[in-house]
């Protein structure tokens, strides 16, 4: 199977395209993958959407965080292969079922992996604005990692542990990805 793990970052946030309503307004400034086939990871900037889209052809599964809620609506536009057709497993969507609500990425890699992100998306417009492609890009692949690394220990355990956002207790939740709810869909 063509596994691909993706996260991309916006141009703008939500209160710039006057909320959630409008997420189909958000434009993307970078897009990053973790590639299975190739064990490579990749970073795309507007200009090589064309080989981010052929690489989308040739996906059969979708691993994200949030990729749901987020990511795969916000980047539909920009590509010709229809996302809708990708099988997908939003590890935010399977945690958020598990737990009945929602947590941050970062609770659960520092808690399962001992390593946390190394900002956040409202960080990433404000590098846009200012140029800086280059920490967009290093901020981007880096939620990639953390993610592919959330899901392969998951695999591996079929548990992943994360930090409650009230107590700060470390906690842990049994899941199956394997068996997790995959996802046809259609866009927003």
């Amino acid at each position: 199977m063509n596994k691909l793990v993706l996260d991309l970052e916006t141009k703008e946030s939500f209160d710039d395209v006057g909320g959630q309503a409008n997420i189909k307004q958000l434009s993307v400034s970078v897009v990053c993958v973790y590639w299975y086939p190739e064990n490579k990871f990749m970073a795309f900037t507007e200009n090589a959407f064309d080989k981010l889209d052929e690489l989308l052809s040739r996906t059969d599964q979708i691993i994200g965080f949030n990729t749901e809620g987020f990511d795969l609506p916000v980047l539909q536009k920009y590509m010709k292969t229809d996302l809708s057709r990708i099988s997908s497993i939003d590890l935010l969507s399977y945690l958020k079922d598990a737990l009945g609500r929602r947590i941050k990425l970062d609770n659960f890699v520092k808690a399962t992996l001992g390593i946390g992100k190394s900002g956040h998306g409202l960080e990433a417009i404000e590098w846009y604005k200012q140029g800086k492609i280059k920490e967009i890009i290093d901020y981007c692949l880096m939620d990639v990692r953390l993610t592919r690394d959330l899901y392969e220990y998951g695999l591996r355990h079929k548990k992943v542990f994360y930090t409650h956002p009230e107590s700060q207790q470390v906690m842990e939740v049994e899941i199956d990805w394997e068996k997790a709810k995959t996802v046809q869909r259609s866009m927003l």
